[in-house]
């Protein structure tokens, strides 16, 4: 063997070691590796590049952006509910989700299959107590062994002090929720979430029954921590009480959680947020309050503020930067991953992901081609902004990809 082979055998064992023995990440190690090859003039530089013009790898990113329109539309949350349902055991789950998963993956590349199903069966799982690792491992080897199914799917790996709030909630007319028990509709024994009390024509059921049905226009009285408060907005079926959500001058889609602190310099310390002109003020609104641990039982518009109340509101990103050093607040925090879910371009998002299968499927366009149309109508149809198509894309596994494909 010649010296420039024993040099690349040493570099990719020592990446190899690099790759098990320490938490670097693994892009980090590959591409010092390819560096290194560079550098010493083992591998041309046009060489080194050519992978990122492979068509599976910018296959995959363009499916990123698909799947940031199915997420963001509401739809994976909306199959996931629908998918596993009330499945109270382990094994129903893992049997639920590994199904449409490998349907799925025969079709179209894993890595966003998996990407897009992560967040919403996080959420499942905080609802219904089921460890998550319980069905993402299934999940993945679902999506393996659908990808060995076709030529088109393809096996890639993706690598990879409380405060409570009381909240209140409606059931829409014409919901799949109506007529529904409060456990059938998955609404009992949920993690950090407790439903306190249900106010049906002017009158209030306390301690609900599981087997009480629901009706439309119920109101709802949740309390519990801001991740489930999260959680439960997004079934489909619910929404906020307060019609000063719709009042704001931005899309809901557009608009983050925020935590914010009230100081005592805040001018409406001692007048209720309604009378204090909240939102006007702010261009916020105000969905729960939390109060040293106390349950406000008075809708968030009738609750009169004190200095320390934590208050949870929905408005715009920029909420953050114009008040984070106001008087004010004490203090203001984002709530990650927040972004209120309106299932407004669900159907479009359903349709652009099956007119990709079926134009792969009877081979009028390649899966690059269709990815790629895909996911310009998936801008251009508005199921996901342009920023946020950048922001799912997973460009660490673009570039890991890049590099087995270059290793290999």
């Amino acid at each position: 063997m010649t010296l420039e082979g024993w040099i690349v055998v040493g570099i990719l064992f020592t990446c190899l070691t690099l790759l098990i023995s320490t938490k670097i990440a693994a892009e980090l190690i590959l591409l010092g590796g390819l560096t290194i090859l560079i550098i010493v003039g083992i591998v041309p530089t046009d060489e080194a590049l050519r992978g990122f013009s492979n068509e599976g790898l910018l296959t995959v990113a363009a499916l990123y952006v698909v799947a940031a329109g199915l997420k963001e539309t509401g739809a994976i949350q909306f199959v996931v509910q629908k998918v596993m349902g009330n499945a109270k055991t382990v094994r129903a789950s893992q049997f639920r989700i590994m199904t449409p998963v490998m349907i799925m993956s025969a079709f179209f590349n894993n890595t966003p299959i998996v990407a897009s199903f992560i967040p919403a069966l996080e959420k499942w799982s905080r609802r219904t107590q089921i460890p998550v690792s319980k069905v993402l491992i299934p999940l993945s080897y679902a999506a393996i062994l659908g990808g060995t199914c076709t030529l088109i799917g393809t096996s890639t790996n993706l690598i990879q002090n409380t405060r409570e709030y009381t909240i209140e909630l409606i059931v829409e007319e014409g919901s799949s929720l109506v007529k529904k028990t409060i456990e059938d509709a998955g609404l009992r024994n949920l993690p950090s979430l407790f439903l306190a009390e249900v106010i049906r024509d002017n009158r209030s059921i306390p301690a609900v029954a599981p087997h009480e049905r629901l009706k439309a226009n119920d109101r709802l009285i949740f309390t519990g921590v801001v991740e489930s408060i999260i959680d439960i907005q997004q079934i489909e079926g619910l929404k906020l009480a307060t019609n000063q959500v719709f009042k704001l001058d931005s899309p809901r889609k557009e608009r983050v959680l925020v935590e914010a602190v009230v100081s005592p310099g805040n001018p409406i310390v001692g007048k209720t947020i309604k009378q204090g002109g909240f939102r006007e003020r702010y261009n916020a609104v105000v969905l729960a309050v939390s109060r040293s641990g106390e349950r406000l039982s008075k809708k968030a518009g009738d609750v009169t503020l004190n200095s320390g109340d934590t208050l949870l509101l929905e408005a715009h990103p920029k909420f953050f930067m114009q008040f984070k050093y106001s008087r004010e607040f004490y203090l203001i925090s984002p709530v990650d991953d927040s972004t209120p879910t309106t299932y407004e371009g669900a159907k479009t998002a359903f349709f652009i992901l099956i007119g990709m299968v079926l134009l792969v499927g009877f081979g009028v366009l390649s899966m690059l081609q269709a990815s790629f149309l895909a996911a310009g109508l998936t801008l251009i149809l508005k199921c996901t902004k342009y920023s946020s198509a950048l922001e799912s894309v997973d460009w660490s596994g673009i570039f890991f990809c890049r590099r087995v494909i270059f290793f290999s």
